[in-house]
């Protein structure tokens, strides 16, 4: 009963959106139950996807808690599947969003704060997602056309660094050897 109770505080605490269903479940049943009804919200949310981003932002963190709350445990494992699953649809949306800002911003209507903010995002939160490397070309390219060389240089470097193969390095390659060029010229 000790140990029912210390884990109904500890999922009361520690994973978001954990119905008093759920809780009183814990005291009744034993731990892999209660792993089953956190795993079965998450995936209601990771459903509901479809939705709006803020029920994949839910299933995020469900799913997170789950992965840590059943570390080394089939639960945990599948959890971690999902959570990438999860993350890689957070990245692509944030992405989306930076895409329709820097259309704004390449014909002059604003929108470069908002690209740069959702583009360091998917940086910052998301280091696995599968187009970081578009992600640090189009930070570079917004600093280019703003003349922020040096920042500009920072991340056309990183992409080559951690992404040689990719179909942006030539570019970016290219674009480092301008910054030299035009680092060396007096300003306007």
């Amino acid at each position: 009963m000790r140990l029912a109770f210390q884990l109904a505080l500890l999922l009361m605490f520690a994973v978001p959106g954990v119905t008093q269903d759920a809780l009183s479940q814990t005291s009744r049943t034993n731990a892999s139950q209660c792993t089953e009804e956190l795993f079965q919200q998450a995936e209601q949310s990771f459903e509901r996807r479809k939705l709006g981003s803020e029920n994949l932002a839910q299933a995020e963190r469900q799913l997170s808690n789950l992965a840590r709350f059943c570390k080394e445990q089939p639960a945990g494992f599948h959890a971690e599947e999902q959570l990438r699953v999860v993350r890689e649809e957070l990245a692509n949306h944030n992405l989306s969003i930076a895409l329709f800002y820097l259309s704004k911003f390449y014909h002059g209507r604003g929108g470069q704060a908002g690209a740069v903010s959702r583009l360091k995002h998917i940086i910052e939160r998301y280091p696995e997602y599968s187009k970081l490397d578009q992600a640090l070309f189009l930070l570079g390219e917004i600093n280019m056309k703003a003349r922020n060389f040096d920042e500009a240089a920072s991340y056309y470097r990183q992409l080559i660094r951690a992404y040689p193969a990719s179909q942006y390095t030539g570019e970016a390659s290219l674009q480092l050897s301008a910054i030299g060029i035009l680092k060396n010229e007096p300003t306007p």
